[in-house]
């Protein structure tokens, strides 16, 4: 078999997106090669780097180039794989073994499309649609097709498909799946443009019970998440917005399914300080508040709790801000220069930085009445 090499997977995809009219901008190329030995590509200066089959780096690019190869389930799980990467395996088995027929595209170096199964008329046809039964022997598909959702809202799933993943999730394949991994797809579903996409996908489909069994998920929740996508919130924000409903589990949850430092910490300062936003902006309180979320040494947080606030309950995060910064302002290493002892310093920074967001509220309640 002579040795062939073909663009596959997300680059293919993402051109042909464009061509019928969905924005997508291709970007990272992966190849595919058929008919060659890992001791090939040795020879040619590609580097190994696949622990499990062989993948390659080419030379000068750092493009991935991997080994045309089958796959074959041994056991339950994602883990569950021996694959056979010989010179033999043919290019329509290796897209074969691809989850959706719009990933199961490839273009040979003169442009020509091989699509076997039938993607690019997917793409016409706006839905998402397995490649094979085989489909249902990795659940991280699950969770991909949701993902998929979530950035492609304008596709369907198919109805086989549909079957097939609530089938797997009866079946316990979604209970495989680990912590690390869903977290990884999760963050990715949240930042494309309809993240409710994705969480109804995993909703209807049973899954999200599964992987997250204490943490709820409303159709308000649902458009808060697309509101947050709106306003371009940041990645940590759009993950303690998915958690906000999760009361005082919350943390908890975030913690259990590897949410991250800055999202749990978004979560933690919820539970914590969420409450004391309900109430009216008065200097004491704020001061009291800032202290409590650790505002003054970790001011961009405190900007990102604010924002997860005002999504989830509709807080106005203006007057807190006003305040903050009225209390950051404050002069403390002149304060603490004056003091006459080290124990006087904090009680006298603490009074400044109240007397400071004092004057700031009595000047905006003065400029609203000359306003009116």
């Amino acid at each position: 078999m002579a040795i062939q090499t073909y663009l596959v997977g997300g680059y293919v995809r993402d051109l042909l997106l464009s061509r019928h009219g969905i924005p997508a901008t291709p970007s990272d190329k992966d190849y595919v090669v058929v008919g060659a030995t890992p001791e090939y590509m040795v020879s040619k200066g590609f580097i190994p780097v696949g622990a499990d089959f062989p993948v390659f780096l080419h030379p000068k690019t750092h493009e991935e180039y991997a080994l045309a190869r089958t796959e074959r389930k041994t056991a339950p799980g994602y883990h569950g794989f021996t694959f056979s990467a010989s010179p033999d395996v043919t290019l329509e088995e290796d897209l074969m073994r691809r989850d959706l027929t719009i990933n199961a595209i490839a273009m040979s170096e003169d442009g020509t499309l091989f699509d076997p199964w039938g993607g690019e008329e997917d793409i016409r046809r706006r839905v998402f649609r397995h490649v094979s039964p085989a489909f249902r022997e990795d659940p991280v598909r699950i969770l991909r097709i949701a993902r998929f959702s979530a950035r492609l809202p304008e596709f369907s799933v198919d109805p086989g498909t549909w079957q097939l993943i609530t089938d797997m999730v009866k079946a316990g394949e979604a209970d495989a799946l680990v912590p690390e991994r869903v977290m990884k797809e999760l963050s990715r579903g949240l930042m494309e443009k309809a993240p409710s996409r994705m969480m109804k996908i995993l909703l209807e489909c049973g899954a999200w019970t599964r992987i997250a069994p204490d943490v709820p998920c409303s159709e308000a929740l649902l458009r808060k998440l697309d509101e947050a996508s709106g306003i371009n919130a940041p990645a940590a924000v759009r993950l303690a917005l998915l958690f906000s409903e999760a009361g005082d589990r919350g943390s908890e949850a975030a913690k259990s399914l590897r949410a991250g430092s800055d999202a749990i910490g978004l979560v933690e300062l919820g539970e914590r300080c969420g409450a004391m936003l309900r109430e009216k902006v008065e200097a004491e309180s704020a001061v009291r508040l800032f202290e409590k979320a650790d505002a003054f040494r970790r001011y961009p947080r405190f900007r990102e709790f604010l924002q997860v606030q005002q999504i989830a309950s509709g807080v106005r995060p203006e007057p807190w801000l006003r305040a903050a910064d009225a209390a950051r302002a404050v002069a403390t290493r002149d304060i603490a220069a004056a003091a006459s002892s080290p124990s006087e310093i904090p009680a006298a920074i603490r009074a400044a930085r109240v007397k400071a967001v004092r004057d700031t509220l009595a000047q905006t309640h003065t400029d609203k009445d000359n306003a009116s």
